[in-house]
């Protein structure tokens, strides 16, 4: 898949100058994430986006300071729109079917996912034939991060991942339970340490009350 701006398609212009062919391709993109509309609330009908609806949304979104909408195109077909403010991931679209590997790759990078595959359990054998193809530990992973950062619930998890807000979450829970968070907090901590990149001048310890002993000792 190719990313792309926004802006390099229509050479600076607004939405509004649009051409008609890409407004009706990200119109119907939009239209086939009817479902997450519905959750968010973005459009009054999210059964019947228009035309003149995506062009406004797509001007909301570049009005934004340091904001960017990227096109996803794979063999020349638009298949996702990223919509990106300076601090984290706005609305991020997919045609059915698809998974912006990109995106997963942007949310957990190389370096954090190195650091969690040394602390992630191994995934549960699986009864030979039985059941689902279990989503990628990365992909997953992705979207929790994604849950994290841009204050969306798990249902509100737009498909662009791969996995459902379900399947986040019941693997957030499962990870949690392995206290996976910890031991990737305390590498985390580990790498920063031995690259020299942690300020020690600040720091907090825990304190816990312990009842003392009668006769000292």
């Amino acid at each position: 898949m190719i990313l792309e701006p926004l802006a390099a398609t229509v050479d600076g212009a607004s939405p509004d100058d649009l051409p008609g062919p890409l407004l009706t391709e990200l119109t119907a993109l939009y239209a086939s994430n009817h479902e997450f509309f519905a959750l968010s609330g973005d459009f009054p009908d999210p059964h019947h986006i228009s035309t003149e609806q995506v062009a406004t949304a797509l001007a909301d979104e570049l009005s934004q300071p340091g904001a960017e909408v990227l096109l996803g195109r794979s063999e020349g077909r638009l298949i996702g729109v990223v919509a990106l403010d300076a601090i984290s991931f706005g609305v991020i679209l997919r045609q059915p079917g698809t998974v912006t590997s990109s995106l997963v790759e942007r949310m957990a990078p190389d370096d954090l996912w190195e650091l969690f595959e040394r602390v992630v359990p191994p995934a549960p054998e699986r009864p030979q034939g039985g059941g689902r193809r279990r989503h990628g530990d990365r992909e997953v992973l992705a979207a929790i991060i994604f849950v994290a950062t841009s204050g969306c619930t798990w249902n509100q998890l737009p498909p662009g991942f791969g996995p459902s807000g379900v399947t986040a979450f019941r693997r957030f829970t499962e990870w949690s339970e392995a206290r996976v968070w910890a031991k990737l907090h305390r590498l985390v901590l580990d790498e920063l340490g031995s690259r020299g990149e942690l300020d020690w001048s600040r720091c907090a310890i825990d304190s816990v009350s312990v009842r003392a002993l009668k006769g000292g000792g």
